[in-house]
């Protein structure tokens, strides 16, 4: 007869030919050589039960021909104890993650042996975190299907289930191996000095340009010092308005001080450690022993008790892409600088590239992507004609 099996943890289908006396731990055999999945960790269920007894045969087991068998696979879990203290611990000093959980699991936070039987219970049940329907519905709705197994959409509803299930137990097997996973983590923050003015960096590499916000800047007798013909609009999350450059200032870090430049930027984060400062100071972002290493020294990352609260758990609203400073002055001459500035704080506003032709071919295959033509035009001339650099611009 022939069994058509379907791998819950990969979707993979098999269609084999075995004999209705075939034993079931000769099918489990075959099944090893089929699919790399051991013998031992296979579960083989029909119609939604686990068939059992190793020694039965395929027929007395109610198998017929064209049957649809899932298997899925047992996964090795470690031991989960010293993994739910932990999450539990986290979730107590957190009373914002505490509003999302189940009230049975709320109420079991200081009883560690009964938070971890209620998170078992919830996961058995299938409604822990609310993902999913409960098994019961999807038993039922599986018995309804396979009363017309033949109805094509039957069959297209029956496999969305299976792959439901593997999902859920990909989220169940996630949970008991790294529940740390579900509790998001803190954002990186240093302490910092800026004339005399204590502050707390946030250490962002994604985030390409340092910034600083007005408001610190005030704080610390910068203002003086922004070059507003560096305004323009910074494009990232949204877009921003770039107030203006600091050129540059020292920042001391533990008891080393630094040249830094800043770009001033009406921001929620009062001061951007980014990736132009940390590549230009060779720093060292090591998450294994908490701390950011800059020169010689090393200065810890902040505790989730004194990092800023407005920014707890926030994402943080910083430009992704380096802003294009967009002068609002004629540009200097060669040699000339504004009177009063010293020399080494001087640079020339970005020169804007000279007009370029564009093909209508190039407009138009940006135009097949969905994008207006207008905006198709601006992308390709600010990508100086290349289309593969117009849409990366456009997508992003």
């Amino acid at each position: 007869m022939k069994l058509t099996i379907t791998l819950a943890h990969n979707d993979q289908i098999l269609d084999i030919d075995v004999s209705s006396e075939m034993l079931l731990s000769d099918l489990k055999v075959l099944l090893e050589l089929e699919t790399s999945v051991l013998k031992n960790d296979q579960q083989l269920f029909y119609n939604n039960n686990l068939l059992t007894g190793d020694d039965s045969p395929l027929e007395d087991l109610g198998l017929k021909d064209n049957e649809l068998i899932i298997l899925s696979k047992v996964e090795a879990h470690s031991d989960v104890n010293s993994h739910l203290n932990s999450v539990r611990e986290q979730l107590i000093q957190n009373p914002l993650y505490q509003a999302s959980l189940p009230p049975s699991l709320r109420d079991k936070l200081d009883d560690p042996q009964g938070f971890k039987e209620e998170v078992e219970k919830l996961i058995q049940l299938g409604q822990f975190g609310q993902y999913g329907p409960s098994r019961t519905s999807v038993q039922q709705e599986l018995d309804r299907l396979q009363r017309d197994p033949d109805n094509p959409q039957n069959q297209k509803r029956i496999m969305e289930l299976i792959n439901e299930q593997a999902i859920e137990e990909n989220m169940n097997t996630a949970f008991e191996i790294s529940p740390e996973s579900f509790v998001s983590v803190n954002m990186l923050y240093i302490n910092v000095e800026i004339n005399g003015v204590h502050c707390k960096a946030f250490v962002d590499s994604g985030a390409q340009t340092t910034i600083m916000s007005p408001k610190l800047a005030e704080k610390c007798n910068l203002a003086n010092l922004i070059d507003k013909r560096f305004r323009g609009v910074a494009q990232g999350v949204g877009s921003s308005e770039i107030i203006g450059r600091i050129h540059s200032a020292p920042i001391k870090i533990e008891d080393i001080i630094v040249p830094c430049s800043f770009t001033v930027l009406d921001t929620k984060v009062d001061l951007l450690f980014g990736l132009d400062m940390l590549r230009r100071h060779q720093c060292v972002i090591d998450l294994k022993n908490n701390c950011l290493q800059i020169a010689d020294r090393k200065t810890e990352f902040l505790g989730e008790a004194d990092i800023p609260k407005e920014f707890f758990n926030q994402p943080m609203e910083a430009p992704s892409t380096a802003p294009v400073p967009k002068p609002v002055q004629p540009p200097q001459q060669l040699g000339q600088r504004p009177a009063g500035s010293p020399p080494s704080t001087i640079q020339r506003p970005a020169v804007q590239p000279p007009p370029v032709d564009i093909p209508p071919e190039k407009i138009q295959q940006l135009i097949n992507l969905g994008f207006g033509e207008e905006e198709s035009k601006e992308a390709l001339i600010r990508s100086r004609g290349n289309v593969e650099v117009a849409a990366a611009l456009l997508f992003n």
